[in-house]
């Protein structure tokens, strides 16, 4: 993928322009946190903390404390949620309840993409392969379902998608993926929703993925991965589509 630099990126001015006082404040709100999940943790585990926690502790990070003010993500809710209601979720992260998310090797995404945006540092391979194929798949549909979601991280054949869709995926695919696709599709689907760049939709016992096309974590995506024209024609077909109704 071709990537531009990091200045050029939407999300780096919305981080930059954070003060120093917001990031501050919202640090103090992750390491009130953080102590709060592990009481949690041991309160409701029979065989004491686990060795994932340390992806909630390394949440203290003021680069993730930035990408949160510059984002919208509530710290306290965000790694406080296994204790919290559906409603009381919603109340305190503003995102509706299916992204409600606890799953701690989950979290190292999200901590990655702040510094990957920032700083340019490494990000995983599984959510560029993830980010982009939704990107594309988002030219084709409004909600992209989830089976189509875990064809992003394996080999096996799309099905129910068009020839020209299957096509466009093709070259980016991690196909070299043998398991996981599932345990992964569900951490990228859920962080992403948590960025505030996508929507996690409930259909019947599973969950479909909506990306959100124009979101700053997903524009700065598409401009770091020289997907732009794509996201922008995603955009177009998207707004023809809700204008004729579809669903």
């Amino acid at each position: 993928m071709t990537q531009v630099k990091l200045a050029e990126t939407s999300i780096f001015a919305a981080m930059d322009g954070v003060s120093q006082g917001k990031v501050n404040n919202v640090l103090g709100q992750i390491r009130k946190a953080i102590p709060e999940r592990k009481a949690y943790e041991l309160e409701n585990r029979t065989d004491g903390l686990s060795k994932d926690f340390e992806n909630v502790a390394a949440l203290d990070d003021a680069t993730f404390a930035r990408f949160c003010a510059a984002v919208g993500i509530n710290p306290g809710a965000y790694i406080n949620s296994p204790a919290m209601t559906p409603e009381d979720f919603e109340k305190r992260s503003g995102i509706p309840a299916e992204a409600k998310t606890g799953n701690q090797k989950g979290y190292k995404k999200t901590l990655e993409a702040a510094h990957y945006f920032a700083h340019g540092s490494r990000l995983e391979n599984v959510l560029k392969t993830f980010v982009a194929c939704s990107i594309l798949a988002a030219q084709y549909h409004l909600v992209i379902p989830r089976d189509v979601c875990e064809r992003f991280l394996n080999s096996i054949p799309l099905n129910h998608v068009s020839e020209e869709l299957a096509e466009t995926l093709d070259k980016y695919r991690a196909k070299h993926m043998t398991g996981g696709a599932p345990t992964q599709t569900s951490q990228c689907t859920l962080q992403l929703a948590t960025m505030r760049a996508a929507q996690v939709i409930r259909n019947g016992r599973r969950k479909d993925f909506a990306l959100d096309l124009d979101s700053v974590v997903t524009e700065s995506f598409a401009q770091r991965f020289g997907l732009m024209p794509q996201l922008e024609k995603a955009r177009k077909n998207r707004a023809e589509m809700l204008a004729a109704g579809v669903e």
